[in-house]
C-alpha cells in the first residue's frame, strides 16, 4: 500500500515537471489567464476573501507551474478512479478543467489538497465550497482540519468571516449556487450513491454551497471515471452545454447526470 502510494507520488512530481515545462515552452503562444494576471500574480491583489495563508504559497507559484500542476494532479485523480480508458479519457474532457486552466484559477490546487488529505487541507480550504465536504469521508481527516483551524484562527482571529461575508454579498450572474434549496439533493445524494468517500461528498456538499461558480466544481470532475464511458461522455457534453448557451444554471444538468451514474456505477 506505502509502495503503491509512493509511486503515485513519483509520477505526480514526474507529470509536473514536464506538463511546467511544456506550459513554459509554448508561454509566447499560451497567454497568461486573466484571473492569474489580475489576482494571483501579485500578493497584494489576492482577493481578502481567499485565506491568509495564500499569498505564502502563491509566491512560490510561477504560472507555468500552477497549470503544470492543475494538470498533473487532475490526471492522477482520474487515473485513481478510471473504470476504464475510455472513461478516464472523457473526464479529462469535462469543461471545468478547461475554464481553470484558461482563467489561471487556484482550483487545481484545491483538488490537489482533497487528493493530500490529511496534510493538505489548507489547500482545500483554498476555496472550501465543495472540497471542503470530502474532509468528512474519513475521521482522521476531520481531526486534522479541526486541529488546523484552530490554530490559523489562533494565528489570524476569525478569518473566515470574510469568506461569509462574501457569499452573502451580490451574487454574480455566474453564481449557480443553490444555498439551502438544495438541501432534498443533497440528502438525495447520502442516500441513493453508495460508500461514503470523498466523491459522494463533494457532490452532496456542491447541493448546498452558498457560493458556487461552475469551476468549483474542478475537484469532483474526476468522479466522471467511476461511470461507463457512454454515461462519462453524457456526462462530459452536458458540462459544455452552459458555456455554450450562457445559461450558467444547466450546470446543474451535468452534475445531475453524474449522480445518477454514480448511483448506478454498480449495476
Amino acid at each position: 500500500m506505502v509502495g503503491r502510494k509512493i509511486q503515485v507520488v513519483i509520477m505526480w512530481v514526474v507529470l509536473t515537471v514536464v506538463l511546467s515545462v511544456a506550459v513554459r515552452l509554448f508561454l509566447p503562444i499560451a497567454p497568461l489567464g486573466y484571473d492569474w494576471v489580475t489576482y494571483f500574480s501579485s500578493a497584494h491583489n489576492v482577493p481578502a476573501y481567499y485565506p491568509p495563508w495564500t499569498t505564502a504559497i502563491l509566491c512560490w507559484l510561477p504560472w507555468p507551474v500552477l497549470i503544470g500542476l492543475t494538470l498533473s494532479t487532475y490526471i492522477v485523480a482520474v487515473m485513481k478512479r478510471a473504470r476504464s480508458p475510455m472513461s478516464a479519457a472523457c473526464a479529462l474532457l469535462a469543461i471545468p478543467l478547461f475554464w481553470c486552466i484558461c482563467l489561471g484559477q487556484l482550483d487545481g490546487l484545491v483538488l490537489l489538497g482533497v487528493l493530500g488529505l490529511p496534510w493538505l487541507v489548507p489547500l482545500v480550504l483554498f476555496k472550501p465550497q465543495v472540497a471542503a465536504f470530502a474532509i468528512l469521508a474519513k475521521r482522521k481527516y476531520l481531526i486534522v482540519a479541526a486541529i488546523f483551524l484552530l490554530v490559523s484562527l489562533a494565528i489570524w482571529g476569525f478569518w473566515p468571516v470574510d469568506l461569509f461575508t462574501y457569499c452573502q454579498g451580490e451574487r454574480s450572474h455566474l453564481d449557480i449556487a443553490l444555498g439551502w434549496y438544495g438541501l432534498p439533493l443533497a440528502l438525495l445524494v447520502l442516500w441513493l450513491v453508495p460508500g461514503w468517500n470523498e466523491d459522494k461528498l463533494m457532490l452532496a456538499g456542491a447541493c448546498i454551497a452558498p457560493h458556487l461558480i461552475p469551476y468549483h466544481l474542478l475537484p469532483l470532475m474526476p468522479a466522471i471515471a467511476r461511470l461507463s464511458w457512454p454515461w462519462a461522455l453524457a456526462v462530459v457534453v452536458a458540462s459544455w452545454v452552459p458555456a455554450l448557451t450562457e445559461q450558467w444554471w444547466l450546470v446543474w444538468v451535468s452534475v445531475a447526470l453524474l449522480g445518477a451514474g454514480l448511483v448506478r456505477q454498480n449495476e
